[in-house]
């Protein structure tokens, strides 16, 4: 028994030798991001396959227990940050993941919606850990100067795009070649394969020394708020996301009135998506090296600024090709928004600063993705002056704040940035 566990170790050894570290870490985040891209259009597409037998409010139903989880981000970064090895506690999450997403399509396939609805919150539980939980132990660690760091943060970012535009084309396809709840099942695996990969990732211990007291949520709160650009940062993303996260829902509709047909609003997305992914990976070409915090505020004004062009397209043409730039400039901005949190996390608080802040903006997006829908009741056009208008509220806000922190004699955010650069 003995021998068969250490040649067992040994191929996890072999295999983690052969691929490069940069590529073990984005076959992992593509993996489980493409899943959490895709989850909740697998689901959708499955509820409304099954008209007639199981009412389409159900879908509305699964997708916010899905979401509404995030919320537990910062409960969720505790077990990661004092972890001996953050790989388990990653793995864990990700076999959570795609064992409750199974279930949860299957569930709906026979319609017990009862214990659907719990598969559906148990996946999403996950969900703080395949966003944030993952990039805090992303290659970023592992980067030797600022460029490389921040070549780093794109890259991951580029996952997040690559995710979104691969995986409701993955469901597509599935659904088309074998049914709606082959593709539930299949994201379900993906998330199996993507824990096997997270036990080979290069070894990190988490950020909390062994016997040192837990870190409550109170605490994290509070080491936010008292970092200048993290607390402005935080702000702005929460009420941005209150309007991205409703961008795709408008984008749908405002796709389907322009083109005439249903295909208009998949094409609105995916352009986004694709503009995405190609903002991000030209980050990874030409790495942001200013003062982040700075460029996040600048690069959200430019979101809202790109989300107000697409409310102005006057053909399906014209938005798709908007939509894509908006989805680059958005990319780009989140992009800057990884920066602030690695470059001016305290130390021994970087799991629960990148959970904490990302469970937090997903928690609003959720919510805009609801208030997307009341939106919709006044027309798509005025719908995405409305969510503009959100976004660009945000990075004022924030840059109101920045403004305000400046009348303080030595601002201590220039310390951190300082010390984080070098």
């Amino acid at each position: 028994m003995a021998c068969e566990s250490t040649a067992e170790g040994g191929r996890w050894r072999l295999a983690a030798a052969v691929v490069p570290t940069t590529w073990r870490y984005l076959a992992v985040a593509t993996q489980v991001r493409i899943v959490d891209g895709a989850a909740a259009v697998s689901l959708v597409t499955l509820v409304v396959s099954l008209h007639g037998r199981v009412s389409d409010a159900t879908a509305g139903l699964l997708i916010a227990l899905l979401t509404a989880p995030q919320l537990l981000g910062p409960l969720a970064a505790e077990p990661l940050a004092r972890a001996r090895d953050p790989r388990r506690v990653l793995a864990v999450a990700f076999v959570g993941l795609g064992v409750a997403l199974s279930a949860c399509g299957l569930l709906v396939e026979h319609r017990n919606l009862a214990l659907a609805a719990v598969a559906a919150a148990a996946a999403g539980c996950a969900g703080p850990l395949v966003t944030g939980g993952l990039s805090a132990q992303s290659i970023t660690r592992r980067a030797d100067d600022l460029t490389g760091e921040r070549r780093a943060e794109a890259l991951d970012a580029a996952t997040y795009g690559l995710g979104s535009t691969v995986g409701p084309i993955v469901v597509a396809a599935v659904v088309a070649w074998i049914s709606p709840l082959a593709a539930v099942v299949v994201l379900g695996a993906v998330a199996l394969a993507a824990a096997g990969g997270a036990l080979i990732l290069p070894a990190a211990r988490g950020d909390t020394e062994p016997g040192q007291a837990r870190m409550p949520l109170r605490e994290v709160l509070v080491a936010i708020a008292g970092v200048g650009p993290l607390r402005r940062v935080l702000a702005a993303t929460t009420i941005a996301a209150l309007g991205t996260g409703g961008l795709l829902v408008v984008a749908v509709v405002f796709g389907a009135r322009l083109g005439g047909h249903t295909g208009g609003g998949p094409l609105l997305a995916a352009a986004f998506g694709i503009g995405g992914l190609a903002g991000s990976l030209a980050l990874t070409v030409r790495p942001l090296r200013t003062e982040p915090e700075r460029t996040t505020l600048a690069l959200m004004a430019a979101t809202g600024a790109s989300v107000a062009l697409c409310a102005l397209a006057p053909d399906e043409a014209a938005a798709a090709v908007l939509f894509a730039l908006a989805g680059a400039v958005a990319a780009a901005q989140f992009t800057a928004s990884l920066a602030v949190r690695s470059a001016y996390a305290p130390p021994g608080t970087r799991a629960h600063v990148y959970v904490t802040m990302a469970s937090l903006k997903v928690g609003c997006a959720s919510a805009g993705a609801a208030l997307a829908g009341a939106l919709l009741t006044i027309g798509p056009r005025p719908a995405l002056f409305a969510i503009a208008g959100l976004i660009a509220a945000g990075a004022a806000l924030a840059t109101a704040m920045r403004y305000a922190s400046r009348l303080r004699p030595v601002p201590e955010e220039a310390h951190l940035f300082m010390s984080a650069s070098q």
